[in-house]
C-alpha cells in the first residue's frame, strides 16, 4: 500500500513525532524499496535531498523507536523496512542473503518450519544464505 505525504503526515502525528522534511523523504525512500535497506542505502538514495548521514540515521532510529519502521540485523548490517499496515510484508518473516550479490531477500513467513528447541524458543531472527535466483540464472 503506497500513501502520500498526507497520510504520511497523519501518520506521524498520530505517533507523536514532529512532521519533517526529513522523516518525509525517509519514508517515501523506504517505501519505494521492496526489500528492507541499509542505512548507507537510504543516504544513498535521498542523496539529491541534502540530508547529511546522522539526520537520516537519526530518522531511521525515532521512526523505529515510534513502531513506523522496524529495524532487523541481516547479514550483520540494521536493515530498515516500513512496518504493519505501510506495507504488511515487512512484519517478522525470514531473509534470503545472496552470498554472490549480497541482495537482501524477504521470503514468505510460512517458508521456514522451525522445529527442536528453535520451535520451543521465541526466535527473533531466521536468516538463510544462498544463491538468489538472479545469480543461480546468470551462473547457468
Amino acid at each position: 500500500m503506497q500513501m502520500d505525504d498526507a497520510q504520511w503526515r497523519t501518520l506521524l502525528g498520530e505517533r507523536g513525532l514532529r512532521v519533517t522534511r526529513g522523516r518525509l523523504d525517509v519514508l517515501r525512500a523506504l517505501a519505494a524499496s521492496e526489500t528492507p535497506v541499509s542505512h548507507a542505502e537510504v543516504v544513498e538514495r535521498l542523496s539529491h535531498a541534502g540530508l547529511d548521514r546522522v539526520t537520516v540515521y537519526r530518522n531511521l532510529v525515532s521512526l523505529a523507536e515510534a513502531g513506523i519502521v522496524v529495524a532487523t540485523h541481516v547479514d550483520r548490517v540494521a536493515r530498515f523496512a516500513l512496518r504493519g499496515g505501510a506495507r504488511p510484508h515487512h512484519e517478522a518473516h525470514p531473509h534470503l542473503v545472496c552470498t554472490d550479490c549480497h541482495t537482501v531477500r524477504c521470503l514468505p513467513a510460512e517458508s521456514v518450519t522451525l522445529s527442536g528447541l528453535a520451535a520451543t524458543g521465541e526466535v527473533a531472527a531466521v536468516e538463510l544464505r544462498g544463491r538468489c535466483a538472479e545469480c543461480r540464472a546468470a551462473a547457468r
